[in-house]
């Protein structure tokens, strides 16, 4: 797989980034159901600073799926968000962030069928907080889609993770 992005400050406020990623998964041997894979996207972000404490956010992403010749999906994804942040101290800040946004998936036609539209909420939140002067923690939310190599399609998920992360001296 690879990646790019190409980030562009238009103002003091206001910033631009494109990006891009194509992913491939070569199969070895012959198992039924498994085939090669690849997926690929593009879209865009554009990031708003309305004060020193809160940013905006909007962003467009085309995703492509194809999981065989005859097997591949489309997904469009709108996102709208917000970040938040707040110092607690003159070396301390908290920060919040939250997008939703829905995104439209479109599978290929069943024998005899037309093309299946499914539309789905996608949501991000997360808090971070800064401990010390090296240590954070951070808690986050994330309802989207997946795409797993051995499964014919995108998987609905949702999962949270907490971690924490510092210099160990």
């Amino acid at each position: 797989g690879t990646n790019a992005s190409v980030p562009r400050t238009l103002s003091s406020r206001a910033s631009l980034s494109l990006n891009g990623d194509v992913r491939f998964t070569d199969s070895v041997g012959s198992a039924p159901g498994l085939a090669n894979t690849r997926w690929s996207d593009a879209g865009g972000r554009f990031l708003y600073s309305v004060n020193r404490s809160v940013g905006l956010r909007l962003g467009y992403t085309y995703r492509q799926s194809r999981y065989s010749p005859l097997l591949q999906t489309g997904e469009q994804d709108l996102e709208i968000g917000f970040d938040f942040s707040r110092p607690l101290s003159a070396t301390r800040r908290w920060t919040m962030g939250f997008s939703l946004g829905p995104t439209l998936i479109t599978q290929p036609a069943t024998a005899g069928g037309a093309p299946q539209d499914h539309y789905r909420v996608l949501a991000d939140v997360s808090f971070d907080h800064q401990l010390g002067r090296t240590w954070s923690a951070r808690a986050a939310y994330h309802r989207g889609l997946s795409y797993i190599e051995t499964l014919a399609g995108p998987v609905y998920t949702e999962s949270t993770s907490v971690e924490t992360s510092g210099f160990v001296n």
